[in-house]
């Protein structure tokens, strides 16, 4: 998620600067970056996810995501997919009355359009950006229901990909999104994404705007949220003892 501004919380949010160098670095390492689309195929099907893959998403639907992530994507030539708040759209993040930001603007209708003509796909993140677990089942059916058939509308095609406000969910909202209709969903657990994952529990790894290439290559290796240096450090020696420098390459990577 990118934001402008002249100030800017690292912890919250990346610069366009940081994030064009953050895409940089994974570029120039190798790395390629693919659509959500296809990382749900490879899950589904049960095929091996390609080495030095990513999968770029971003929740929320922020305005700058269309004013200063898009154009940095556009130019490296790379997908991602953004989660909308559908009830939100073309208004504020009301949810971040209590952070120090404060609510955010969203983006409208046409930015939505034409980022989706320019090869961006967008999922649902609810109706209000409500904490799904704490809904009763009718609350949560409307929440599911009611977003995924706004943003079908909107884009003109079925919208069938979720991510979980919070990155909250349990068995129950697991259960509820299937039956309204989405065939997968993307939580914040850290991790990595392979044949066998439940692709309605879809994990991601978190990008801050304090991240350094180098330390996003560590996230990435250890599919993990913060960078533990000594856990690279140890699995660095045993896949050289073992002589498979190659495993430390990690199948997927998030960006929220």
């Amino acid at each position: 998620m990118a934001r402008s501004g002249e100030q800017i919380d690292p912890a919250a949010a990346v610069s366009q600067t940081r994030f064009d160098r953050q895409l940089g670095y994974l570029a120039d390492a190798g790395y390629m970056c693919i659509s959500l689309d296809r990382l749900i195929g490879y899950v589904r099907n049960g095929q091996p996810v390609p080495n030095r893959s990513f999968v770029i998403t971003f929740d929320d639907g922020f305005l700058d995501t269309y004013r200063l992530a898009w154009p940095v994507l556009r130019r490296r030539g790379m997908p991602a997919t953004v989660f909308l708040v559908s009830d939100r759209i073309g208004k504020t993040s009301e949810w971040m009355q209590t952070e120090p930001s404060g609510p955010q603007l969203l983006m409208g209708a046409d930015h939505i359009r034409r980022m989706h003509a320019g090869g961006v796909d967008f999922g649902s993140h609810g109706c209000a950006h409500w904490d799904m677990t704490a809904l009763n089942e009718t609350a949560l059916s409307d929440e599911l229901v009611r977003s995924r058939a706004r943003l079908s509308e909107l884009l003109g095609h079925e919208v069938r990909t979720l991510a979980y406000p919070y990155g909250r969910f349990e068995t129950r909202e697991r259960l509820f999104a299937a039956r309204a209709g989405y065939t997968a969903a993307a939580s914040v657990v850290a991790g990595w994404n392979h044949p066998g994952t439940d692709p309605l529990a879809l994990r991601r790894i978190v990008v801050s705007g304090r991240d350094t290439g180098m330390s996003l290559l560590v996230k990435m290796v250890l599919g993990e949220h913060m960078v533990r240096w000594h856990r690279l450090s140890a699995r660095m020696a045993r896949a050289a003892w073992a002589g498979a420098a190659n495993r430390l390459l990690p199948q997927t990577l998030h960006q929220a």
